[in-house]
C-alpha cells in the first residue's frame, strides 16, 4: 500500500508575502528605531517655529514673574509699608497702652519687626525707649548724635513730632540686614509723650 508523504507545515513565502513583510517592518519597530536614532528629524520647518514660540513665551513668563517679585519686595518695605507699620503701632497703643506698646516694640521677633522694616520709639527728649534690632540703644539720649553726614536727624524727628505730630525725616543709617550705611527715610508719629518711627532704606 502506497504511503502518503506528510504535508509540510512550512509553506514557502511568495514574493507578495515577502513584500508585505518588508513593508510592515519598515513601518513598525525598525522605522520607530530609526526615528529614535535621529531626533533632529522632528525639527522640521513646521515644528521649529512652534518650539521657538514656546521657548519665547516661557522666557517672557519667567522674566515677568521675576519683575513681579522685585516690585513686591519693594512694596513690602517701602515708604507706604513704613507708614502702615507706624499706624499699626498707633492702633496697638490705643488698645493696649504705653507700657505694653514699648514692651512689644522691643521684641526682636515681635509683630513690629519685619526684617529691615521695624518700628522704634523715642521719648520727647530724644531718649530711645524701644528698638528691636539694637537694644543697647535703649535708655540712651541720642538727640545730639549725628548721622554719617553730620545731620542731627533725631533732633529733627523730635521737633517734627512736637510741631506737626507726624511726618518724614531723611538721614543715613546702618541697615541691620547688610551692616552698610544706607540712605533712610523715616515716618514718625507722636503718641502722647513718645514718638514712634519706622523707616525704609532707599537703595
Amino acid at each position: 500500500m502506497e504511503q502518503r508523504q506528510p504535508i509540510s507545515r512550512h509553506v514557502p513565502l511568495t514574493r507578495r508575502a515577502l513584500s508585505m513583510l518588508s513593508a510592515f517592518a519598515m513601518q513598525g519597530p525598525i522605522a520607530s528605531l530609526r526615528r529614535r536614532q535621529n531626533p533632529l528629524e522632528s525639527l522640521t520647518p513646521r515644528t521649529l517655529p512652534m518650539k521657538t514660540n514656546w521657548l519665547r513665551h516661557a522666557l517672557v513668563f519667567f522674566l515677568s514673574a521675576g519683575l513681579a517679585l522685585s516690585f513686591s519686595a519693594l512694596a513690602e518695605d517701602g515708604p507706604d509699608a513704613a507708614k502702615a507699620l507706624v499706624e499699626k503701632v498707633a492702633a496697638f497703643y490705643q488698645a493696649n497702652g504705653k507700657a505694653a506698646t514699648i514692651e512689644t516694640l522691643n521684641q526682636a521677633d515681635g509683630p513690629f519687626s519685619q526684617g529691615s522694616l521695624y518700628a522704634f520709639a523715642y521719648d520727647l527728649t530724644g531718649t530711645m525707649v524701644a528698638h528691636p534690632k539694637n537694644p543697647k540703644l535703649v535708655g540712651k539720649n541720642l538727640i545730639d548724635v549725628p548721622d554719617a553726614d553730620g545731620k542731627f536727624f533725631r533732633k529733627e524727628i523730635i521737633e517734627t513730632a512736637q510741631t506737626k505730630g507726624e511726618g518724614w525725616v531723611d538721614y543715613l543709617y546702618k541697615d541691620p540686614t547688610t551692616s552698610q550705611l544706607e540712605p533712610k527715610t523715616t515716618y514718625l508719629k507722636r503718641l502722647d509723650d513718645i514718638v514712634v518711627c519706622a523707616g525704609t532704606y532707599r537703595k
